[in-house]
């Protein structure tokens, strides 16, 4: 089990002036229950808490996240600015997107998009978002929550055995860890003053990325039981997806997963 190794990261990412800034442990809870229980202390906004293992880490709806040590990234952001409510929609497409490239630009591997803020490899999980926010006024201060399956652990948990993929298994090597969440920091930095500009435009470049329009789709409950099967008429600019179903209505989707059939 190799660790991150921290003067390197720092040294990466401390001329950023945004997102320069983290906070590291060998295992807490969660780093999003971190993020949140600080978003309000002195100086923290464009913080990062950074850790090798989580045993409470937690994905959309609840659900479980598991953080096998020293084998993944698992982040949360504190964002460094206060968002006003037509960008909050954007920011799990926004951090999918940086997610995607740093991915890209780090290792050469490619993931695909999974509706709403997922990315996955060869149709299984690698990478999962929880975005997350506060609001005071008419301002949120939101917190985004990253967990990416790097190296495949040795061994792997039973629980996600058959639903999980890790970077390794794309790119048939151990990946450096350290040198692809600085890429993923650097990132956001590039990118961030878009979604505060142009929240609709990181929703539009992640449906063009995606390519949904015309896929079949299901749509099913976190119980697992089927909400709606229909084809993606289009993914709105508040990240909202418009099916249209068997019987010919349209439906208008805002939570749920969301299953390409072909």
């Amino acid at each position: 089990m190799r660790l991150l190794d921290l003067a390197t990261l720092t040294s990466l990412v401390s001329a950023l002036p945004r997102f320069g800034r983290f906070s590291y442990s060998l295992s807490v809870g969660s780093t999003n229950a971190q993020g949140l229980e600080s978003l309000y202390h002195n100086d923290s906004l464009g913080i990062s808490f950074v850790t090798e293992s989580q045993t409470e880490g937690r994905g959309r709806a609840g659900r479980t996240w598991e953080s096998p040590v020293g084998s993944g990234i698992y982040l949360s952001t504190i964002l460094p600015a206060d968002l006003r409510a037509s960008a909050l929609a954007a920011v799990g497409f926004w951090a999918s997107l940086a997610v995607r490239e740093a991915c890209r630009e780090s290792d050469e591997v490619t993931l695909e998009l999974k509706w709403p803020n997922d990315l996955l490899w060869q149709g299984r999980k690698c990478v999962g978002i929880l975005a997350q926010s506060r609001s005071v006024g008419g301002a949120a201060r939101v917190v985004v929550g990253v967990g990416i399956n790097v190296n495949r652990p040795d061994p792997v948990p039973d629980s996600i055995g058959a639903t999980a993929a890790w970077l390794s298994d794309a790119a048939a090597r151990e990946l450096d860890r350290t040198a692809l969440l600085a890429r993923l920091l650097a990132i956001y930095e590039r990118t961030f003053d878009r979604l505060l500009r142009s929240p609709k435009d990181i929703i539009r470049e992640w449906a063009d990325v995606a390519a949904l329009d015309g896929r079949q789709v299901t749509v099913k409950a976190v119980d697992g039981s089927l909400l709606h099967e229909g084809m993606v008429v289009e993914v709105g600019v508040d990240g909202a997806l418009t099916l249209r179903t068997m019987s010919g209505a349209l439906v208008r989707v805002t939570l749920g997963d969301v299953d390409v059939l072909h």
